[in-house]
């Protein structure tokens, strides 16, 4: 198994109480989310580089993309309109869906890469969209299932639905 390498994403005695989100400004914690840092801050602090996970799932990158993103959590869904409800700002998606709307879905949910389960390959147009875009995609030979177990037991967490950011 890979070796994974955990990065601080704040300190915690200067941790803000907005959190900026691109082209959205800050915005705040809600309290939830709050009480639970402060009850237990060394899970909610720690991210993984998107590299750990494609090496994590033996995945392989369909195009040339930032791989050293820091990546805070993972979602999974062949529902996108569940991505867009639950889904956590520069968080991962795993599915099953390889049509352009995944990809634009991404974009709107600010989602940092998509996961391709069962090895499926998405169309021309949907990787092209994606390099467009700027969102990495990648390849994984594994269920749905099995991808997301590989990546809970290195330590990578689920998007929260208490611990989300609130939206104006």
């Amino acid at each position: 198994m890979a070796r994974v390498e955990w990065l601080p994403l704040y300190s915690f005695s200067r941790w803000p109480k907005t959190f900026p989100l691109p082209g959205r400004g800050p915005k705040a914690l809600d309290s939830d989310c709050l009480r639970r840092i402060l009850e237990n801050p060394t899970s909610f602090f720690l991210l993984m580089k998107l590299r750990q996970i494609i090496s994590l799932i033996e995945g392989k990158l369909l195009f040339d993309a930032d791989i050293e993103k820091e990546i805070p959590c993972a979602a999974a869904s062949d529902l996108m309109s569940d991505v867009l409800a639950f889904a956590e700002p520069y968080s991962i998606l795993l599915t099953g869906l390889c049509n352009p709307q995944v990809v634009r879905t991404a974009e709107m949910a600010d989602i940092a890469a998509v996961l391709f389960v069962h090895g499926k390959v998405p169309e021309a147009e949907t990787i092209a969209l994606a390099q467009r875009k700027g969102i990495p995609l990648v390849v994984v030979k594994a269920t749905l299932f099995e991808a997301c177990g590989r990546l809970f037991q290195a330590g990578l967490k689920s998007c929260d639905v208490s611990c989300r950011l609130s939206r104006p």
